[in-house]
């Protein structure tokens, strides 16, 4: 459809064209991705602050944090996108928020992590499982296990059972690290919110810290 626009004289609009470029971050084509955002670049009336988010989603899913956090910042600033995108009342997408909180995870930025879901809260959004995985993997990974704890907590009321692949080892870690300070009676609390929201049993959870997540692939 774009190539017989442009065959046409056709001219697309930033809409157009961002849509073309959430085409490219979904696959993700990396290399038709840059060229568009590229050409979006050179007419300010094609370009906007989510074309970036959207390129940004795009890194991220190929794998390249370093370019998705530089792209965010051609918008000067990152807590900038986030305050325009709230007030300006546009169709909330979950994903927006939740692909600043990767990146602010993955960079060590925790409390920027945090203030993004507080405001999200206060502005009576809801996060989604997303959100708290990320939040609760950003603090695995920093050693702030307290915090992964009650964020996984979080993670698996908000999860659906076609996504229970993606917490096994969050679940694992988390269970690990309870059962290295005696803290049965949250390790007892995990397994039982597991098991009420369908994602595996009890007895899995126990399998999951002694041979790792290949027993969980398994079920």
């Amino acid at each position: 459809m774009v190539l017989e626009m442009e065959d046409k004289g056709i001219a697309g609009d930033a809409f157009s064209y961002t849509i073309r470029l959430n085409a490219y971050a979904s696959v993700p084509d990396i290399k038709e991705m840059e060229k568009l955002l590229m050409k979006m670049e050179v007419d300010p009336l094609l370009i906007e602050w989510n074309a970036y988010a959207v390129a940004a989603k795009g890194y991220i899913k190929a794998g390249d944090v370093e370019k998705a956090s530089k792209v965010l910042k051609k918008c000067e600033h990152l807590k900038k996108i986030f305050a325009e995108w709230e007030a300006n009342h546009v169709y909330f997408d979950i994903r927006i928020p939740n692909l600043l909180i990767a990146i602010y995870c993955r960079k060590a930025h925790l409390e920027r992590a945090e203030l993004i879901i507080k405001r999200l809260l206060e502005s009576g959004k809801r996060p989604n499982f997303r959100t708290w995985d990320h939040l609760a993997l950003g603090y695995c990974s920093h050693d702030q296990m307290e915090k992964a704890v009650e964020a996984l907590k979080k993670a698996i009321l908000a999860c659906e059972p076609r996504l229970k692949t993606h917490i096994y080892s969050l679940v694992a870690s988390c269970v690990d690290y309870l059962q290295s300070n005696g803290d049965a009676e949250r390790e007892q609390e995990i397994k039982r919110l597991l098991e009420e929201r369908g994602l595996f049993s009890a007895e899995i959870c126990i399998r999951s810290v002694k041979h790792g997540s290949e027993e969980l692939d398994k079920t």
